[in-house]
């Protein structure tokens, strides 16, 4: 036994409702991706973002040092190089770009080319020089930036800074001392550099495990959305993240 099913339709009153579809589909999906990028560029930015604490009015979510878990901030680089994008201009080339350490350059730029360091950890080692040479507090400014007088400059055969005398090592640490200071007996002479043969850096920023997250509170969301949409409903589904 077979049956045949017939489906008729108003050729232009059918047209147009299909296009009308199309529309508030494209519309529903684009700010639905759109919110969930903004809402993984919030969370992200937040790890790496942590005001620097040698900053007595330091502000922000979080005022930590830095951990295997949160960053803290310094030159703001990496923060500033977190983005999204919508692009596409139909439904099916719709695509939710996102983007940390703006290293690819492009229009977006950015020098936080270490993002995937800080994602994915790794150890870094020194290209040239012997040691890395890490700063301490008093090398640095209160954002956590190097003092311009605590750069480490040559002066012929010997080391100095810019602004707080030659310098001189001991016990793998760098100090730098004022003009008529003697090694370590002054007070003047100060620790400004530790010297290390490797660092190994913890993945801590997390922007893969945030995109999952969202994506896994959001999607279901959305495919309700996107069948209201077929469904015509005349109520027009907010995007996926309610708002």
């Amino acid at each position: 036994m077979s049956q045949k099913l017939t489906f008729t339709h108003n050729g232009k009153e059918f047209q147009a409702n299909m296009e009308r579809i199309g529309k508030k589909m494209f519309r529903y999906v684009r700010a639905s991706y759109g919110a969930m990028g903004r809402r993984w560029v919030k969370t992200v930015k937040l790890r790496a973002s942590a005001p620097y604490t040698g900053n007595k009015n330091r502000t922000g979510p979080y005022s930590g040092p830095t951990s295997s878990a949160r960053l803290q901030k310094r030159t703001g680089a990496l923060a500033a190089s977190i983005k999204s994008e919508v692009k596409g201009n139909s439904v099916g080339t719709l695509t939710l770009r996102l983007e940390a350490g703006g290293a690819t350059g492009g229009r977006w730029g950015g020098s936080g080319g270490y993002a995937a360091l800080q994602e994915y950890g790794g150890v870094i080692k020194p290209k040239k020089a012997k040691s890395l040479l890490i700063p301490l507090p008093n090398a640095l400014t209160p954002k956590g930036r190097i003092k311009k007088e605590a750069r480490i400059v040559r002066r012929g055969k010997k080391y100095s800074t810019k602004g707080l005398g030659p310098t001189f090592i001991r016990n793998g640490v760098v100090f730098a001392q004022r003009q008529g200071s003697f090694q370590g007996v002054s007070g003047q002479a100060r620790a400004l550099y530790v010297l290390k043969k490797s660092v190994r850096v913890h993945g801590r920023l997390g922007a893969t495990g945030t995109i999952m997250n969202i994506a896994h509170q959001s999607l279901p969301k959305m495919a309700m959305g996107v069948l209201r949409v077929l469904l015509m409903d005349p109520a027009y589904p907010a995007p996926a993240d309610g708002k």
